[in-house]
This record gives C-alpha cells, sequence and structure tokens, in this order.
C-alpha cells in the first residue's frame, strides 16, 4: 500500500563514528532491507543515506516489497543488520506477520526491525511495542531524514552488542568442544579466554569514581567465577536526568554475564532513544522495569534479574526510582538518620504479570545510600537475616566509602566468594 515519507533532508548533517569497543572490520558495509511496497519509500530512502557512513562503512540496501518476498531474502541474508519494514503492504497485517515468523519461524533475534507505517491507527504504537519484538516504531508522515538516521544508528549499536554476545557465546561453545578433546590443555585456554571475557565485561563498566554533576558514583565487583552476573552502569541522561541501576542476574559466570551485556545494551538503546526520539522510558523507572520484564521473558533466556534503576532529577533533588527484587534493601544516611529504603518488587524476566511502582525521595545536600548485591549475604551467612541487616547498618556510617565497607566485610581480590559481590555507592557531600 502507497504511504509518503515526509523527510527533510538535512544538508552538511554528520554522526560521530564512534563505537570503538567493538571490532566489525569484517564486514564491509552495514546491510540494511527496506521492505515496503512503495518504490517511492525505498527510493528517497537511498537517498538519505546516500553519503552516510557509520563506524567508517557505508550502508548497503537489499529491497523487498512484499512480506513473503521479505522472508526469503532473509533466508539467504543472514548477515542484514537492520530491516526498515513496512506494516501495510499484501496485506493490513503483512509487516506485523514479518515480525512473527523473523522472530520465532527464522529464530532470528539479531536483526534489527524499526516499524514503519504511514497509518498508524492500523497498528497502534502501545500496543505494537509491547506485542511485537521491535526497536522502534516510526510514523512516516513524521519522518524527517534526521530522526531516521539517529534510529538506524540507534539500531546498529544494539546489533553489534547482541552481535559480540553471540559471538563470545560462540567462542565458548567451540572452547568446551576442544576441552572434551584435549581436557589438560584446554582448561589453560578456556581460563585465558574466560578472563578475556571478563576483561571485556568490564570494560563495560562506568569508570570508578566518578563525580556526575554534584553527585559521586563508586563501585566494586567482586566475581565468584571469571564473569559476573552483578553489573551496575551510572550515566548522564541529559542536562537535568541522571541514571543509574545496580543488578543482579540469576547464577553465575559466561550465561549470567551474556544478559548483564544484554541488559546494558537495551539500557543504552532506551537513552538514545530518548535522546534522539523523545521516548521518554529513560525517565519512569517503573515503565523501564516493565518493559524489560517483558524482553526478557518473550527472549526466553531461561534467566531473570534482580535490579534497582533510580533516576536523579537535578532541578529538585529528587531520586525516582523502581526495583525489582533487589535485596539486601539499598542504605540510605544523612546528618540525622541512617535506614533502609524498603521497596519491595518482583525480579525482572521471571513472571508474565508482574508490574513494578515508582517511588522517590528528597535528596539533602548531603547524603550517601550503599547498594549491594545479596551475594554480601552469603559472607554473613551464618546469621539470621535480621542479624546480617543489624551487622549491615553497623557497618555503615555517612562517611563510610566503598573501599571501608569491603575492609569491614572482609572481602580481598582473589578469594573463593559463594556468590558475586557488588557495592554501589552513590553520594553528594554539603560542600558541593
Amino acid at each position: 500500500m502507497t504511504d509518503s515519507l515526509n523527510f527533510e533532508l538535512e544538508k552538511n548533517f554528520e554522526f560521530s563514528n564512534v563505537d570503538d569497543e567493538f571490532d566489525n572490520s569484517p564486514q564491509e558495509a552495514w546491510k540494511i532491507l527496506i521492505a515496503d511496497d512503495d518504490e517511492g519509500v525505498h527510493s528517497v530512502t537511498e537517498l538519505v543515506f546516500s553519503s552516510f557512513t557509520f563506524d567508517n562503512k557505508p550502508v548497503e540496501f537489499i529491497n523487498t516489497y512484499s512480506g513473503n518476498e521479505t522472508i526469503e531474502v532473509l533466508k539467504k541474508e543472514i548477515d542484514i543488520a537492520v530491516i526498515l519494514l513496512d506494516v501495510v503492504m499484501e496485506t493490513e497485517d503483512a509487516g506485523l506477520q514479518v515480525i512473527d515468523r523473523i522472530r520465532n519461524e527464522l529464530n532470528n533475534k539479531m536483526v534489527r526491525i524499526i516499524l514503519r507505517t504511514g497509518q498508524p491507527g492500523q497498528a497502534p504504537e502501545e500496543k505494537v511495542l509491547i506485542d511485537y519484538d521491535i526497536n522502534d516504531y516510526k510514523n512516516k508522515s513524521e519522518l524527517t531524514s534526521r530522526k531516521l538516521k539517529s534510529s538506524i544508528i540507534t539500531s546498529l549499536r544494539s546489533y553489534i552488542s547482541i552481535k559480540q554476545i553471540n559471538e563470545l557465546n560462540t567462542t565458548l561453545e567451540r572452547k568446551v568442544i576442544e576441552r572434551t578433546a584435549e581436557l589438560a590443555a584446554s582448561l589453560e585456554i578456556i581460563e585465558k579466554d574466560e578472563e578475556a571475557g571478563k576483561k571485556i565485561q568490564f570494560k563495560l563498566l562506568p569508570e570508578n569514581n566518578t563525580a556526575l554533576n554534584r553527585f559521586h558514583f563508586t563501585r566494586e565487583i567482586f566475581p565468584s567465577l571469571y564473569l559476573s552476573g552483578d553489573f551496575v552502569d551510572y550515566f548522564n541522561v541529559d542536562d537535568q536526568y541522571i541514571g543509574f541501576y545496580i543488578a543482579d542476574v540469576s547464577g553465575h559466570g559466561a550465561s549470567s554475564a551474556f544478559i548483564t551485556v544484554y541488559l546494558k545494551s537495551m539500557i543504552s538503546g532506551f537513552i538514545g532513544s530518548y535522546n534522539h526520539n523523545n521516548v521518554k522510558l529513560i525517565l519512569n523507572p517503573d515503565q523501564l522495569l516493565n518493559v524489560i520484564n517483558q524482553a526478557l521473558i518473550k527472549e526466553d533466556l531461561g534467566k531473570y534479574l534482580t535490579i534497582f534503576y533510580g533516576l536523579i532529577d537535578l532541578k529538585t533533588d529528587t531520586l525516582h526510582f523502581s526495583t525489582g527484587g533487589q535485596f539486601p534493601f539499598p542504605i540510605f544516611m544523612n546528618k540525622k538518620e541512617k535506614k533502609f529504603l524498603q521497596v519491595k518488587g518482583p525480579p525482572v524476566g521471571l513472571l508474565n504479570i508482574a508490574k513494578y511502582k515508582k517511588d522517590s525521595i528528597h535528596l539533602p545536600d548531603e547524603f550517601s545510600i550503599m547498594f549491594m548485591s545479596d551475594g554480601i549475604l552469603e559472607i554473613l551467612k551464618d546469621k539470621s537475616l535480621k542479624e546480617q541487616e543489624n551487622d549491615l547498618l553497623n557497618m555503615l556510617s555517612l562517611e563510610t566509602s566503598v573501599s571501608d565497607l569491603v575492609d569491614r566485610i572482609g572481602i580481598t581480590t582473589g578469594k573463593s566468594l559463594p556468590d558475586d559481590i557488588t557495592i554501589l555507592n552513590v553520594r553528594r557531600n554539603s560542600d558541593e
């Protein structure tokens, strides 16, 4: 069905090529499939990207004009990065059927799908985003070249992250096969690979002892194995908001570590969607956890996670947050009090019916919040839960740093641990 694209072609518009964390050299161009029954849509899309490059690579377009043709092409072309998919083609829901076949029949979880429609009433945005595994939704009548390029860049970054996860998984599986043949020799190789995987994972962590505006973030992660199922991140969303989270994936080792990379990729995508397309999911902690919960359940990865996601509003000195099963509870401290932030919520990726709520607290001029993963309770396992909580409260004061807490608990690098342990401290001093 014919739809129109209202592209405003901006001149001298460039994007920086900035994903040097990944090595994409084997692929000479980014393959982008345009699936639309309107020849004009193909022509104008290719015109917009005629001089476009990302990570020093151009784009190569593949053109299809129906849902069935799109599926046939995807069966042959296994390295397509992004699909620009029309909703209405040979049928009113052809595009939606294509999404379902890509994810379930072809089992292609890597390709990023940007849904474009000239008739949003046929496929309402909110319903499509919830019911279908897509990465972006665009109304053709509102789509400019700048918005489309922003969406493509966000999708390519997501594709790179997922590709990296698959490549790491393939590498580890290959090493396991080698170990079966030559156990003694392979063991050393696997340990080296896991150490390399640890370096990659830790490279994705934010810089330690970081000041964002007037707030200081300090973190430590101690894996029980080479790779950790715990993860933290903190970042400027824009000039008004700072986001951060601490997450603990079920299980240990490589499989749990893959989920932390997947989580970072999702949240990075939400940040990009906000900055480029004003999609405000990153500003709504409860909605963000709902979306991540549905994504993990839909992907059926056999993992769930606990998470605390916080958003600091610099204008109002307010912390908005939602929690998904995070325990022990964060400990909030200022000059007057020291207490647990006892806010409950179900783990993320475990229950399809799970719902999350948002809470808020005012942040005084001087405060500290200490976040810990549940691995810290394993160190205190010979005591009751109430005794463990009391011990944690007694170990902490407004002045206690992450390194102080590590020393008091007795965690040492290289020491065997029963579970991953992660500590995150967010603070502001009164003289700032």
